[in-house]
């Protein structure tokens, strides 16, 4: 059994996998996208039934994620503008929110999204195309995509020349984050969701 259990971690080996870990005092989860790079061990001839291992990985993910936001973080638009407050509870940025719009009762003509603090690295974009009832807008700020019902629509998607001013599609520094979301059309039943997790260290 050793053994075989010895085996299954040289077979990980170059592969990438979830990688999970706990915090001091056996609090919260964590986890990212890693992959095994090396797996060592040393046997102690007094004791043939352990078998100390250490292993090496190879961080993927440019964060470790802890809570997620987005299951329940989902906001009716029911004015414009509509102003967002989500909180990072972790230690660093967070560069991947994924965003979905649906419009409810009307279809949504256009979309813009602004975040202002902090004022020198402001994000702000716009979505001109329209978005039928019933119809999903999603945006993965991590990967830089936009689709409308599942098609890939960069051509509606526009970086403000003016306000936006980061690197990044949008962005939660750790604390919390105000976002102001405008929309024409869609009525007071559409909705968006921001899907992400607390960013650490």
């Amino acid at each position: 059994a050793l053994e075989t259990a010895y085996a299954a971690w040289h077979g990980m080996v170059g592969k990438k996998a979830l990688l999970y870990r706990q915090t001091l005092g056996g609090g919260s989860t964590q986890w990212c996208w890693a992959n095994l790079d090396e797996v060592r061990t040393e046997r102690d001839n007094n004791y043939p039934t352990r078998l100390h291992i250490e292993c090496s990985w190879t961080m993927l993910s440019p964060v470790w994620n802890g809570t997620v936001h987005g299951w329940i973080d989902n906001y009716t638009m029911d004015v414009s503008p509509k102003t967002i407050t989500e909180v990072n509870a972790g230690n660093v940025r967070v560069r991947n929110p994924y965003i979905t719009v649906i419009a409810g009762g009307a279809p949504i003509t256009t979309l813009t999204v602004y975040q202002g603090t902090p004022t020198t690295e402001s994000t702000k974009w716009s979505y001109s195309g329209t978005i039928p009832v019933g119809g999903s807008l999603i945006i993965d700020c991590g990967a830089a995509s936009v689709k409308l019902n599942g098609t890939a629509d960069y051509s509606h998607f526009t970086l403000d020349g003016t306000a936006h001013l980061s690197g990044d599609w949008l962005y939660y520094d750790p604390g919390s984050v105000s976002l102001v979301v405008t929309k024409t059309g869609g009525s007071t039943t559409s909705s968006i969701n921001l899907l992400w997790y607390d960013g650490w260290q």
